[in-house]
């Protein structure tokens, strides 16, 4: 009675102002729902339109699933050679799903309950970083994502890749949420088990997609969560112990399988060096970097270096182990000759690495998808139009980032950066960037959020009750 009376409020009107606020919060929950439907439906739209889709393998993780779910193993599709040369973890949940006996169906379902808990997860993270009702901004970007809409109808990784981003987000962002109210009373016990929870989920994105593995470094480089100096505290101590111990309870067990089967310990896969080589060579420059800017790579020009390619690495490794047709089929032996040829040719002219890191970078970050079958023109400017705004407001949301703001919102600035600066290397394109587009979509939301949230309490980053906020909302 007394704090509502120095609010200069009487109990009648604080009770109504609660009862409102409630209620604007459990719209929003509303909203939010609403929300997650229609990405639901655009993308089941795109699956009865793209159907054909599933059924093709350009990546080979439903022939590796397939062997999985068939009790072969983790190996080459119609083989019964073990592999690293792709991630495991898509691998292995298409097998799961595979194995319920539902076939292109069943991963058609697989790929909607990702994308529904990929939009569940960006209303956490837009509710953690406070955006209020322009958090609403970031459900509609992802619900309408072509990119990720595109994704449910291919069997590659970019569905799964945006959802376990948005699990490791959430959980960096609830990390750094408990960090801020119970430091320094923080117990050993609850860092622990946050910190591994944060561990696991990091290694589950490396065992999606290797370049998890530059934001990880990334993190620790800029100290975060707190500065350098606190990793040597008990709580930071604690932080660190928790999260390599989540991140070997991940990659430990891929890692073991790999020095079994194929007599090294590979952390991540036996395709880094391809993917390297792939934007850093002879006939990419001539064909790509020499080009006016936007110059696709021809697919003759493509197939013809991939051929002269096996031919050199046959010819340079002897004594590697063969196949029926002649060719390496030693992954780790064409991975680290693929990685020595990217690197010489790299060094050897580093202003002519930094023009095709350039192209490299504008097919990254690209906004029009190139001309292929079933891509009209008015669709492809169309989807041009929709990036070019998100990326606009996106860049917009950075530059209105304002104070403490900053270090709640560097894990998602940081996971562009990493990524930006992987993929300057390493090959990249439009598809590649599916990851961060809920992290981009969250940003533009940053750029239309004008105020607080009136639905959470001043200085808190928890909902309230009505009663809760009669007392502290003026």
């Amino acid at each position: 009675m007394v704090e509502n009376m120095a609010a200069g409020t009487t109990p009648i009107a604080a009770r109504e102002q609660g009862d409102r606020l409630w209620q604007q919060a459990r719209f929003h929950r509303w909203a939010w729902l609403s929300l997650i439907l229609v990405g639901l439906a655009v993308r089941t739209a795109a699956l009865a339109a793209y159907w054909p889709q599933l059924a093709t393998d350009p990546d080979q993780y439903r022939g590796i699933a397939e062997n999985l779910a068939g009790g072969v193993g983790y190996c080459v599709p119609k083989t019964v050679r073990p592999t690293a040369f792709r991630p495991p973890l898509y691998p292995l949940l298409l097998a799961a799903a595979l194995t319920t006996g539902t076939g292109t169906a069943g991963i058609a379902i697989f790929h909607l309950l990702l994308a529904a808990t990929t939009l569940i997860l960006t209303a956490v993270c837009a509710w953690r970083l406070r955006l209020g009702w322009a958090g609403l901004v970031a459900g509609l970007l992802v619900a309408l994502d072509p990119l990720l809409v595109i994704a449910v109808a291919q069997v590659m990784t970019e569905t799964v890749a945006a959802c376990v981003t948005m699990a490791l987000l959430a959980a960096l962002l609830w990390f750094h949420q408990h960090d801020a109210m119970e430091a320094p009373n923080a117990k050993a016990s609850s860092i622990l088990v946050r910190a591994w929870l944060v561990g696991v989920l990091f290694g589950v994105c490396v065992l999606c997609r290797p370049t998890f593995g530059a934001f990880c470094v990334l993190l620790v480089l800029v100290g975060w969560p707190r500065n350098h100096r606190w990793y040597l505290t008990p709580a930071g101590l604690n932080h660190v112990a928790g999260s390599v111990l989540g991140l070997t309870c991940v990659l430990g067990p891929w890692v073991m399988r790999n020095v079994v089967v194929l007599g090294h310990p590979i952390v991540t896969t036996t395709h880094g060096g391809y993917t390297l080589l792939l934007g850093h060579n002879a006939a990419y420059d001539r064909e790509v970097v020499a080009q006016p800017w936007g110059t696709a790579w021809p697919g003759e020009s493509l197939l013809a270096w991939q051929a002269s390619l096996e031919l050199e690495l046959t010819r340079d490794n002897p004594a590697a182990p063969r196949d029926a047709e002649g060719i390496v089929i030693d992954e780790v032996v064409r991975d680290r000759w693929m990685s020595r040829q990217a690197w010489t040719y790299l060094l050897a002219d580093l202003p002519r690495a930094g023009r095709a890191a350039l192209t490299l970078l504008g097919r990254f970050w690209n906004v029009l998808p190139a001309a292929a079958e079933g891509r009209g023109g008015r669709l492809r400017w169309a989807v041009a139009l929709y990036y070019g705004l998100a990326l606009t407001l996106a860049g917009i949301g950075v530059f209105r980032l304002r104070g403490e703001e900053w270090h709640l919102w560097q894990p998602l600035l940081m996971l562009v950066a990493s990524f930006t600066v992987v993929h300057a290397l390493y090959w990249a394109d439009m598809r590649m960037r599916a990851p961060l587009s809920p992290v981009l979509a969250l940003l533009a939301a940053r750029a239309m959020s004008w105020k607080r949230d009136p639905v959470l309490v001043e200085g808190s980053a928890s909902p309230a009750t009505p009663g809760e906020q009669a007392v502290t909302m003026p």
